[in-house]
């Protein structure tokens, strides 16, 4: 509201007061202390019901620029930092909404809880250990989460500050690096421009960005040890090397399409963001289904991406050579699956894989619906996968004129793939198991 009065759009202003009046009763709802200790399926029906409602609130500003649906859909682009758009038209769209945009990608890109915690921790009543977990998040730099989440949101707010410098430097003025330096750390993607970075046609801003998704895309404990003078620890880090190995490999098999744009394009889909150079609908089939397969396996675990995220597939991969082994020695024999210095249990193995394969079943039931709308099956596989990866990269199927039942699947797999899927589960079947 603040910035839709400095720059004079005093209409827009006066949306805004009506999410700050929301805003709250929303945190009522966490300071309220419950009558007994909630269980984690609570507490996943408290965060995904939570991220609902912030959708909703956040999409009031939108509308009078746009239909109900499409205001909606923004919001929840942006809250779940994925970065698909419906604005018709980038020119008429008011500067404010712009930075509203931008804002929520920021917040979302780090999510509500962490948030809460950083700036309230003492005024949350409910459990933060759980409420922690619930929204997807697991590694702890500090024992408490509290201090977990302060130390995020300082790192956060000092990558997003370098980001501002080094995009001006590289050419923007202060509002577009701002906007994009929000959008690149969070790995939102939501751009000024409808040609995305594409607009600035500069090295040097490529560079920049493509700097800040890889740093969006890395565990926050990673960057901890690299502040902290632990760098031995983040070059043995699996997660790190399985990034940067990708990064080599799909820039190297996507040369075709020229080195600027296959480099770009496969660290704006590995890490979530979206960002893109040029019109995507001009890719190869190979190059498309190159890109979805980036965006399925996502960036760091603990980072501001999403999908499936990088420790899983590694732990996926390391799991099937494990398995192998083990079947080749004597009965009883103990051989434990270790990564990184860590023994993952035969549960967790468990667990990671049946991830995996309800976030594939859910990727492919969503394309199969939007591909019954009369879009081809790669195209439809490409852009559900990048919705289901809060990735951003559209080849057009998404418009301020696709069917509501495009729209709904497209939102249903945005807050299922930040949430990581079971939370929204939790919240489908609450009323029933109530």
């Amino acid at each position: 509201m603040i910035f839709s009065l400095y720059v004079k759009e005093i209409d827009q202003a006066k949306k805004f007061l009506i999410p700050l009046t929301f805003s709250p009763l929303f945190l009522f709802g966490y300071m309220k202390s419950p009558d007994r200790e909630m269980d984690r399926w609570e507490a996943m029906v408290l965060v995904s019901f939570s991220w609902v409602v912030l959708s909703l609130i956040c999409s009031i500003p939108y509308l009078g620029e746009m239909s109900l649906s499409n205001a909606i859909f923004e919001s929840v682009s942006g809250v779940t930092s994925t970065g698909l758009t419906v604005v018709r038209d980038f020119s008429e769209m008011p500067r404010s909404l712009f930075f509203w945009r931008s804002y929520t990608e920021w917040i979302g890109g780090l999510g509500i809880v962490v948030f809460l915690l950083a700036v309230l921790p003492h005024a949350i009543a409910t459990p933060p250990s759980k409420i922690y977990v619930a929204e997807g998040k697991a590694e702890r730099i500090e024992p408490s989460v509290r201090h977990t989440s302060k130390v995020i949101v300082l790192i956060y707010s000092m990558y997003t500050l370098v980001g501002i410098i080094l995009l001006m430097l590289a050419g923007m003025n202060l509002v577009e690096a701002i906007n994009h330096s929000m959008t690149a750390i969070s790995t939102g993607g939501f751009s000024l421009y409808e040609d995305s970075i594409g607009h600035f046609n500069s090295m040097r801003v490529e560079a920049v960005v493509i700097f800040l998704m890889v740093l969006g895309g890395t565990s926050f404990a990673v960057h901890h040890k690299i502040l902290t003078g632990r760098i031995r620890e983040v070059l043995g880090n699996p997660e790190v090397r399985a990034m940067l190995l990708l990064i080599l490999v799909f820039s190297l098999v996507m040369h075709k399409e020229g080195i600027r744009e296959s480099l770009f394009h496969t660290v704006s889909a590995l890490t979530g963001t979206g960002f893109s150079i040029s019109d995507l609908r001009g890719l190869s089939e190979g190059s498309k289904l190159l890109l979805i397969t980036l965006m399925v396996l996502g960036g760091g675990y603990g980072s501001t991406s999403s999908a499936l995220k990088l420790m899983r597939i590694v732990i996926l991969f390391k799991a099937i050579v494990w398995h192998v082994r083990r079947t080749t020695l004597p009965e009883g024999a103990i051989y434990p699956l270790k990564i990184g210095g860590k023994i993952f249990s035969d549960r967790e193995i468990a667990e990671t894989a049946i991830y995996a394969t309800v976030y594939l079943t859910l990727l492919l039931s969503g394309a199969a619906i939007i591909s019954h709308l009369g879009y081809p099956i790669t195209d439809s596989l490409f852009e559900v996968a990048s919705a289901e990866g809060n990735v951003g990269l559209s080849l057009g199927i998404t418009s301020p004129d696709m069917h509501l039942v495009g729209k709904t699947v497209l939102i249903i797999e945005m807050i299922a793939g930040r949430l990581e899927i079971f939370p929204l589960v939790a919240l489908i079947i609450y009323p029933a198991k109530r």
